[in-house]
């Protein structure tokens, strides 16, 4: 396993027990005053430990090296983890929507006291921070699976910003702002799924993964190189695959020619994070 595999784990590990801790708080007083807008975001926190479990499988699958029947290693498994996250958080939206539309028209039983929004609001901000983290070492690691995942708690600290005004709103004696209020994190929860599933399909229809642009500059840096074309990329944000022709003089010897490719390959790993691997093709320049 590598470093970055190691700081992934470690990371998903200590995010899973905060959320669990963070569920557990927001289920007991959710039971306790009655709520379904706190106990849906107590399902939702919930779920964001379930994700961070799809996400450690995930990375413990991607650490395989590579083989003969997957010669280009194991990371989509990482990219498996984040479609399986967006799963999990549109399994959490539906059923947040269905629990709340069945009691339109019931009168509510909620009870909120001010202990309860001191709690509400501290753990809203115990899910920023988690978010905040995750997506800052996700962005330096180039990590689908940690960047998926940020976005999942960052819903989290939304959602309960929402059941924060609507506690608030039945300690006024609003009580109909429950069901409401568990109607928008459901919407809210469903969003972050599609953001989510759109990047994962970007990535599994073999989108561009990286700008045609650095790996010309990338290339043309390289002495006797006279121009380049035909650059394709594919892969996730943390295992680019990238072939491309470049021109050289007619008159190279096969082994210089042969360095120099080595060179061009070398260069764009060096220019550009997450690039794992560089196919040259050589043609002398007309």
């Amino acid at each position: 396993m590598t470093d970055r595999q190691r700081r992934i784990r470690h990371v998903l590990w200590g995010v899973l027990v905060i959320n669990l801790l963070v569920a557990a708080a927001k289920i007991v007083y959710g039971v306790y005053a009655h709520s379904i807008a706190i106990q849906a975001d107590a399902l939702h926190s919930a779920f964001d430990g379930l994700a961070n479990v799809v996400g450690l499988t995930a990375m413990a699958l991607a650490a395989a090296p590579p083989d003969r029947e997957h010669t280009y290693g194991h990371h989509r498994f990482e990219l498996l983890g984040a479609l399986g996250i967006a799963a999990l958080i549109g399994a959490t939206a539906a059923g947040i929507a269905w629990e709340a539309v069945s009691r339109i028209g019931q009168p509510s039983t909620a009870q909120v006291e001010p202990g309860g929004l001191v709690l509400l609001g501290a753990l809203a901000f115990v899910s920023l921070g988690i978010s905040l983290y995750e997506a800052k070492v996700g962005r330096e690691l180039a990590s689908p699976v940690l960047a998926a995942d940020s976005k999942h708690t960052l819903t989290d600290f939304f959602g309960t910003l929402v059941v924060f005004g609507a506690a608030v709103g039945i300690w006024l004696g609003v009580t109909w702002l429950d069901t409401a209020a568990a109607l928008v994190v459901a919407g809210i929860v469903a969003v972050a799924a599609i953001q989510i599933l759109r990047g994962a399909i970007d990535v599994f229809l073999e989108a561009a993964a990286v700008d045609v642009g650095e790996v010309e500059r990338a290339t043309l840096s390289v002495d006797g190189v006279r121009s380049c074309h035909k650059i394709r990329s594919r892969g996730s944000a943390d295992a680019v695959f990238v072939d491309l022709h470049i021109q050289v003089d007619p008159d190279e010897t096969v082994q210089v020619a042969h360095d120099r490719s080595g060179a061009v390959k070398a260069a764009i790993i060096e220019a550009i994070p997450g690039v794992v691997d560089v196919l040259v093709h050589i043609e002398p320049v007309e």
